[in-house]
């Protein structure tokens, strides 16, 4: 349950922080459809928190019910501790400016002349359609909102080639990277297991 908790809490931070660009990127660009949707998506992560602190005076039950006590409890908890939560948010600000910067430096590599400020406001609107549970890790959705967005400023094929150097770096590299930490964790629980079941017995 804590796991869980944690896990909703730094999801609700990822999306606080790709709002925050979006907004202020479509407020510096004029972009009303992207203050749009950076609003409605920080309302939307706002009012779940604030929800999630009144979940037992609600009438909801079952799994959303276990979901929004699971993210009242990390809340609560990281209240008691704010330079945690602090902390994370700092480095999650710091994660997004670098995952921006990517996407900038994929554009320029492939001969794209996109502004920074462009690629902080559209690629986080990017981002958060993928995040919708279409298809897998967010692919074809993420890389379709790309060329979309960067239609204005970028050739199809630059679009969605910087789309997929996106979700190859990020996703892919890094996932692959992990499976090693995923194995030996999962090792050192079945062994723990193994060991309690034996004492058990």
């Amino acid at each position: 349950m804590a796991v869980t908790g944690s896990l909703l809490v730094e999801r609700s931070l990822d999306l606080l922080v790709l709002g925050l660009f979006a907004l202020v990127g479509g407020l510096v660009l004029g972009r009303p459809e992207i203050i749009v949707a950076a609003v409605a998506v920080s309302g939307a992560v706002t009012s779940g928190l604030a929800l999630s602190l009144l979940a037992d005076r609600l009438p909801v039950r079952g799994a959303l019910a276990r979901k929004l006590e699971e993210l009242a409890g990390a809340l609560r908890h990281f209240s008691t501790r704010p330079w945690v939560l602090i902390t994370a948010a700092g480095l999650t600000l710091c994660h997004w400016i670098l995952a921006l910067t990517l996407v900038t430096l994929m554009f320029w590599g492939i001969g794209a002349n996109v502004s920074p400020v462009f690629v902080m406001a559209a690629m986080p609107v990017a981002i958060l359609v993928g995040l919708i549970p279409v298809t897998l890790g967010g692919m074809g959705t993420r890389d379709a909102a790309v060329v979309v967005l960067f239609a204005s400023t970028a050739e199809p094929s630059q679009a969605l080639a910087a789309g997929l150097l996106y979700t190859f770096f990020v996703y892919w590299v890094l996932g692959f990277a992990g499976l090693p930490f995923i194995t030996r964790s999962l090792g050192l629980a079945t062994d723990k297991i193994s060991s309690g079941s034996g004492s058990n017995g």
